[in-house]
């Protein structure tokens, strides 16, 4: 099937993009789209949870929380979108996010016992691939390839970066056969128009200008974006997208009674932190997420995989 790819897909365009990646993660600080801001207060957070798991186990909390945690479903969902065309009207999406397939032994098989035989005109994935930020994550790439391979998916495997994937890692999932879509966009020509998948990198920790141009692709029938984090919802809503997929907040992964988030790890458009949502005329949708991450725990957020249908509105 012929691919379209813009916004310079080639080994000059990635070994810049590496670069860039890697001296924003040297620097000690998160870019993001309202600007550069110190990492001081995770790592904070980082040793308040390390004291945290040990309070948890003594007053029975570490089971309920893992237990919770590994509640993986697969959820459906149907998005009624005004502006569909009518050839990606029942056009079916599987959209994966925040795996940290290596964040607890179990999580993995969970993920691929629900997605097994899914059949789907296109599966994507929205970054968080390991649990954490840096150091060997060779044990996530076999997860990644049984996933992939117990998935039927029309029109291929796309994915992003997240901001606990680092650079090293793009070659390895490439090889599992996901593709990875980098301040990028791909045109899959169905049934005579055109759907446009656009990529983004991770903007919460690794936002460039990068990240503008690509939202300023040539115009196509109906686009998509792949973000990590809701915090360019705006941007592309005034793009002219009409469905935009993010996660990495895990819906706030520990939340109080009716779901509300302890933590959502965002700069901005904060209200965004889970569920279906709407900027202008785009509908957007900030997974839970499928794994967990710092604790391996869940309260009042259940994980999952989101099957959605798209549907038109006449």
């Amino acid at each position: 099937m012929p691919l379209d790819l813009h916004a310079r897909n080639n080994s000059v365009h990635r070994m810049q993009w590496g670069r860039c990646r890697d001296r924003i993660a040297a620097s000690n600080l998160y870019h993001s789209p309202v600007g550069p801001r110190s990492n001081i207060g995770v790592q904070r957070l980082d040793r308040l949870l390390e004291f945290f798991q040990p309070m948890a186990r003594l007053i029975g909390l570490d089971w309920l929380g893992r237990h919770f945690g590994r509640r993986v479903r697969l959820a459906q969902h149907d998005f009624q979108l005004p502006r569909l065309p009518q050839a990606f009207r029942n056009f079916r999406l599987l959209h994966i996010t925040d795996p940290h397939f290596d964040m607890d032994p179990d999580m993995a098989q969970a993920i691929i016992n629900i997605c097994n035989d899914v059949e789907v005109d296109l599966c994507v994935f929205t970054g968080d691939y390991r649990a954490g930020n840096d150091g060997a994550c060779e044990s996530i790439y076999p997860s990644f390839r049984s996933l992939i391979g117990g998935v039927k998916s029309r029109y291929g495997f796309w994915g992003i970066l997240g901001n606990h994937d680092g650079t090293e890692m793009l070659e390895p999932l490439e090889a599992t056969g996901l593709k990875i879509l980098l301040n990028e966009s791909v045109d899959l020509p169905i049934k005579g128009q055109i759907l446009r998948l656009t990529g983004l990198d991770d903007v919460n920790c690794f936002y460039t200008e990068q990240a503008d141009i690509a939202l300023d692709a040539d115009q196509s029938d109906f686009a998509i974006a792949l973000v990590h984090s809701p915090e360019m919802a705006s941007r592309a809503a005034r793009a002219g997208y009409g469905l935009y997929l993010c996660g990495h907040t895990h819906g706030g992964q520990i939340c109080l009674p009716g779901g509300k988030p302890l933590i959502t790890h965002l700069h901005c458009e904060k209200d965004l932190y889970a569920g279906r949502w709407q900027r202008g005329d785009m509908t957007g949708f900030t997974s839970p997420g499928a794994g967990m991450s710092g604790l391996p725990y869940r309260f009042f957020c259940q994980p999952e995989v989101s099957l959605i249908t798209l549907t038109g509105k006449d």
